[in-house]
């Protein structure tokens, strides 16, 4: 959009035209762009650099700067930034000549607490303005060769073009620095190899991302089975493939082509182990079976939980597990308790 309503106009005729867009541009910016408007008040309201106050400034800094969330600085000369911008705070309202609390860049590696203590040792910075001269001085820190060019737009000058658009790729590569993490304020540049799949003209997102998902398929079916889908195996889950393990002792199997029987001795003293007795009866195959008696983890009302079935199938005296079996598969599972009743079964 500025492309072609501002960036398209001769130079000389930009800055009138974004003053007089100004409060639409910082509305766009704030909104949609990966590069928000700085000014901003402590109540949350839009503002230019000389209407916010020293602390104001600081803990802008904070919240355009450093990733809250990952618990980091956008970039070290970033945290460098902030701390100058301290360091000349410091200058502005010290009343005695002293050593400056902040002693290191490394005290504000994490910084809330550390800037909040600097900014409550001078009260006044929390209603003085910014003078001229430290505006200036501001902004020659966001300009200062040798750091990252800071991601945000300070103001509105004749240099507008350099802060909308200098170094302005990286952030797709780091969504969490962008604010509210939105992948919409982002630009993304095509590369020839990407440019070489786009044959269609305002192809939709669903269809370009069908086109990678059925496509990475294909690939795969391909590369290991030559393209014939009879040949993928089927199992029950994705996992890890089960190991072997011994039967526990004491533990008596029957094996028929119809089912499997587990029979638990009847002294307490030779029960196996829990973990033990669930490997055994999840058998050997990657199935439902096994994916219910072995996950610890499970989905339930769209919450994570502890599983239950520890808990519930747990090994009893006596007790008698019948498993039926369908060409190899188990399909449900009986359990009988030491009274010959049955206690449980599900499929």
């Amino acid at each position: 959009e500025l492309d072609d309503t501002i960036f398209s106009l001769a130079r000389e005729k930009r800055l009138p035209a974004l003053m007089a867009k100004k409060s639409y541009i910082i509305k766009r910016l704030n909104d949609d762009f990966q590069k928000p408007w700085f000014g901003k008040k402590a109540d949350g309201s839009v503002a230019d650099l000389e209407e916010m106050t020293y602390a104001e400034v600081a803990n802008r800094l904070l919240e355009v700067l450093y990733i809250t969330h990952q618990s980091r600085w956008i970039d070290i000369t970033m945290r460098n930034l902030v701390g100058d911008y301290l360091l000349r705070l410091e200058e502005r309202f010290s009343t005695s000549e002293r050593a400056a609390l902040l002693q290191s860049f490394s005290q504000i590696s994490d910084p809330f607490a550390p800037v909040k203590s600097i900014l409550d040792a001078y009260p006044e910075c929390y209603t003085q303005l910014l003078t001229t001269e430290d505006v200036q001085f501001f902004i020659n820190l966001c300009l200062r060769p040798g750091q990252k060019p800071v991601p945000f737009i300070p103001l509105m000058d004749k240099d507008f073009h350099i802060w909308f658009k200098k170094d302005s790729l990286w952030q797709s590569e780091d969504v969490d620095a962008v604010p509210g993490q939105d992948v919409g304020r982002v630009c993304i540049l095509q590369g020839p190899v990407a440019v070489r799949y786009a044959t269609k003209a305002n192809e939709p997102v669903r269809d370009i991302l069908d086109g990678i998902y059925h496509g990475q398929i294909a690939a795969l079916l391909e590369q290991y089975y030559g393209g014939d889908e009879s040949k993928v195996p089927i199992v029950g889950y994705l996992g890890n493939a089960p190991a072997l393990r011994a039967i526990p002792a004491h533990v008596c199997v029957e094996h028929t082509e119809s089912e499997r029987v587990y029979t638990l001795p009847k002294s307490k003293a030779q029960l196996p182990e829990a973990d033990a007795w669930l490997e055994t009866l999840a058998g050997t195959e990657s199935n439902w079976l096994r994916a219910l008696l072995i996950t610890p983890i499970v989905v339930q009302q769209h919450q994570y939980t502890s599983s239950v079935v520890r808990r519930v199938l747990r090994p009893r005296t006596g007790q008698v597990v019948r498993v039926a079996l369908k060409e190899g598969r188990p399909q449900s599972v009986e359990i009988i308790d030491a009274a010959g009743h049955k206690a449980l079964d599900f499929a």
